[in-house]
């Protein structure tokens, strides 16, 4: 049988089942080879659920050299939390700290609507969970900031202060940088 992009889930999923590795082998390099701005986040997705890290690493390059048309799209916004946080943990992104911090939000957010409640900025918290903590803050717009996120509840006030303190130099105790 020849991998197709009708057939590719549902091949890996019946190669994942039986231990059919050559046929894992050959979804996930069919896969590779046809990564668009519309399948990259898609094919983030398949590769954490069936432990391809080829097919991951090639998706995350891709995600991150076109960060907009790919995380624009609405299915982007329909990964698990352990793509989010590949996602958000990625150093490689093209994309502005305000710009992953928008959508970071609007995932959360998305995940209210499904769970039926209000994307009120505890609810954000609840489902951003340790992802929050992922956000460099310190580098997110000022303007945005004090508008988005300071005011709707996503953040306490100890961490509030944190973050314009750092806006002025000082370390901020809730928002490590990653990496520089």
């Amino acid at each position: 049988m020849e991998v197709s992009s009708k057939n590719v889930k549902e091949m890996l999923y019946i190669s994942n089942k039986y231990m059919f590795y050559s046929g894992t082998d050959a979804c996930e390099k069919f896969l590779k080879q046809s990564l668009t701005s519309s399948d990259a986040i898609i094919n983030l997705q398949t590769s954490v659920e069936y432990h391809l890290l080829d097919l991951q690493c090639a998706s995350l390059t891709y995600i991150d050299q076109h960060p907009s048309k790919c995380l624009e799209n609405e299915k982007a916004l329909d990964i698990d939390t352990e793509c989010m946080k590949l996602i958000v943990e990625s150093e490689e992104f093209n994309w502005t700290e305000t710009e992953i911090c928008k959508f970071a939000i609007k995932w959360a957010n998305k995940k209210c609507l499904l769970s039926h409640e209000d994307p009120s900025g505890k609810n954000t918290r609840r489902l951003l969970g340790s992802l929050l903590y992922l956000i460099r803050f310190s580098l997110v717009d000022k303007q945005y900031f004090t508008n988005e996120i300071a005011s709707v509840g996503l953040l306490n006030n100890a961490e509030i202060i944190s973050v314009y303190q750092s806006f002025f130099g000082k370390e901020n105790k809730f928002f490590q940088p990653r990496k520089d």
